[in-house]
């Protein structure tokens, strides 16, 4: 599929613009790629396409212990943790900021 969409005036090609954005262009080519056939060195992966691979390869890593390929795993399927934040507010005018920032300042 051309990434660039041509038109002919007078039998010369002129380019006039893109036919896909960026990132469809990048999603088409993930997929593609994820959907091919696994080709690598592991023989019981044949059959498989890569995306089944690559989840086949990550499942077997947390099995066997890697801490690493478990919390990937989790983070996948049950989504990160969600993290405390603590936010302070305060609700001030223009002055009393800046005020707040002088002092600061002549405090260093």
């Amino acid at each position: 599929m051309p990434i660039v969409k041509i038109e002919k005036h007078n039998g010369i090609p002129v380019p006039i613009g893109k036919t896909q954005s960026l990132e469809e262009i990048a999603s088409s080519s993930i997929e593609t790629n994820a959907l091919s056939d696994y080709d690598g060195p592991s023989l019981k992966l044949y059959g498989r396409s890569n995306i089944d691979a690559a989840i086949a390869t990550l499942v077997e890593d947390a099995a066997a212990g890697s801490p690493e390929a478990r919390r990937e795993l989790l983070d996948r399927i049950l989504g990160r943790p969600l993290q405390k934040q603590e936010i302070k507010s305060q609700n001030l005018t223009l002055v009393a900021f800046l005020d707040f920032v002088a002092e600061a300042d002549s405090a260093d």
